[in-house]
């Protein structure tokens, strides 16, 4: 929890995606099939009401330019973490003092990234 805390902190109205484990990358807030919040909890900041009412409005395709704008926002997102995520990788490599299992964590990541960047 403490790393997550210092993620937001780094970056406070930056979006974020969970790799809640290694086949699965999901976003934060999400709704059932039946129409049902299933998100985040509340905290009583207001912070949900904000994050649910952002979500509704991706949900709408009323505003068509507002999408295109939202798409190419996470498009730039996922396209620098796949950067990131290639660096760190390259470099672990290159350094050669990593041990097998972060060597085999890591290209988890860039392939986890690239597979977003292609939906």
């Amino acid at each position: 929890m403490k790393v997550l805390k210092q993620a937001k902190n780094s970056n406070p109205q930056g979006r974020w995606w969970i790799k809640a484990d290694a086949f699965d990358v999901r976003k934060g807030s999400r709704e059932s099939m039946r129409g049902t919040w299933s998100g985040d909890e509340d905290l009583g900041d207001g912070s949900l009401k904000n994050l649910y009412t952002d979500y509704k409005t991706r949900c709408v395709f009323r505003e068509i330019e507002k999408l295109l704008v939202d798409l190419e926002s996470d498009f730039e997102f996922l396209t620098a973490g796949v950067e990131v995520a290639s660096g760190v990788y390259t470099k672990a490599i290159q350094v050669g003092k990593s041990s097998d299992q972060k060597l085999m964590e890591l290209p988890w990541s860039v392939v986890e990234f690239e597979k977003l960047v292609e939906k």
